[in-house]
């Protein structure tokens, strides 16, 4: 999502994410609602013909369900059932002024094109609706992103079918929306696996991060690819998830700051294809990696985390995600860290005893390198914060920000990331404040 560009971050990001958290909100119910009665189900197919077809199917999958409507009609399922989609139909990007474009999917020449509008800061239209997409055939273009730098040029980049399989492909505009350049496909795999969900974002100069989910490796990954303001290509696709399996990583976002530093966050399955996590992973203007990646949310009980957005600048970092920790329905989640942020390790209860006061013991070992443990314990359900500090009092990392339940917890602390020293972690749940020194050795 472009409202969260590092270029608008002092602003319209701040907006955005107060405006999730100030209260919990239910996710909007999917448009499409199966009408069929048993034993049949209703289901659609978006077919590489284009178009969205009705039929009932019975006792099938999903996908197999989507392959039988495609083969009905004489055509060649395309890999995306319609209720399974999950690409963001529209999208908006800001510069430095408040001007902006709106970029989304239109279906006015009979299949999918990707179109967008200019308007001023103040909601003023600047020219017409434009076509994005500039290919002769009537292949479906899907899932836009859209990213501005400070001076008004932006680039969008969108999910394209014009090669009969879904390819990732992009456009660079100039601020009064000229075209430069050609559409150009980002994905360079050989054959014709599917990429899907592509996101953008921009740094100060107009250089410019892609990222998408991948199907290459014959399992969904994450991949980036780095281009200079002129559209020239930096380097080759990378993967992103660093997991030795064949786990499932989906619908990744992307935040770049200023100076170019970017940050990747995706829904991933290495822990259970049950288990949805949210990972990130960090890395530097020249696309070498900050770290490892990592947790973004301390697993819960109900293994609900899903669908993550991001916003950076050059000091802080916010994450943002569909969580069902309550088991009351989807809320909406968030959490600022600063970058130097190594992830959450999971907050393990110790046992079902219920202790009756606050206490923040000693970690151990003591001292470390690079991990120790830090346990507690608290009588009741609280929100608690555990936030580690330098010798001179400067925050180095949180590493819990929720609310957990009465019980004894722990959770390992890795500093593999921080130099020798001395250094304080402080527990604070409800009106409960302690900190205690450890001391880092490497």
């Amino acid at each position: 999502m472009s409202i969260f560009d590092p270029v608008v971050f002092s602003q319209q990001c701040l907006d955005a994410f107060w405006a999730a958290t100030s209260e919990d909100h239910k996710l909007q119910e999917p448009s499409y609602t199966p009408t069929c009665f048993p034993p049949c189900e209703e289901e659609n197919a978006i077919c590489s013909s284009g178009g969205l077809i009705t039929v009932c199917t019975e006792g099938m999958t999903m996908v197999m369900k989507c392959e039988k409507v495609c083969e009905a009609k004489g055509m060649e399922y395309s890999g995306v059932c319609a209720n399974e989609y999950q690409g963001q139909t529209s999208d908006t990007g800001f510069d430095v002024s408040g001007n902006f474009v709106v970029v989304w999917i239109d279906e006015r020449n009979g299949n999918r094109d990707i179109y967008f509008q200019r308007f001023t800061s103040t909601g003023t239209p600047l020219g017409a609706n434009t076509i994005v997409n500039n290919d002769a055939t009537n292949a479906d273009q899907i899932s836009p992103s859209i990213s501005m730098d400070a001076t008004g040029n932006f680039v969008i980049a969108w999910q394209d079918f014009r090669n009969s399989n879904w390819d990732i492909y992009f456009q660079r505009f100039t601020d009064t929306g000229t075209t430069s350049g050609i559409n150009t496909k980002v994905n360079d795999d050989a054959g014709n696996d599917f990429q899907y969900y592509p996101s953008i974002s921009m740094d100060g100069i107009g250089d410019f991060v892609v990222i998408w989910q991948d199907f290459r490796n014959s399992n969904w990954d994450i991949y980036f690819q780095r281009y200079t303001n002129t559209g020239t290509t930096l380097g080759n696709n990378v993967k992103v998830n660093d997991d030795a399996g064949t786990a499932y990583q989906k619908v990744p976002t992307i935040s770049r700051e200023a100076a170019g530093d970017f940050v990747i966050v995706w829904e991933d399955y290495r822990n259970g294809q049950t288990n949805s996590d949210i990972f990130g992973q960090r890395y530097f203007s020249n696309g070498n990696t900050n770290g490892t990646n990592y947790s973004i949310v301390a697993d819960g009980p109900n293994n609900g985390e899903a669908t993550p957005v991001i916003c950076a600048n050059n000091s802080d970092i916010i994450f943002s995600w569909q969580d069902n920790r309550r088991s009351q329905g989807w809320d909406i989640y968030a959490k600022i860290v600063n970058w130097n942020w190594n992830g959450v390790t999971d907050v393990y209860n110790d046992d079902n005893d219920i202790p009756n006061e606050f206490y923040l013991y000693q970690n151990y070992p003591n001292p470390f390198n690079p991990s120790t443990t830090i346990r507690w314990q608290q009588p009741e359900t609280s929100f608690v914060t555990l936030r580690i500090y330098d010798a001179l009092g400067r925050e180095s990392t949180t590493l819990v920000n929720e609310e957990l339940s009465a019980g004894k917890h722990k959770i390992i602390f890795n500093a593999s990331s921080l130099s020798s020293g001395i250094y304080f972690y402080q527990l604070q749940a409800g009106e409960f404040i302690e900190t205690k020194k450890m001391i880092l050795l490497k």
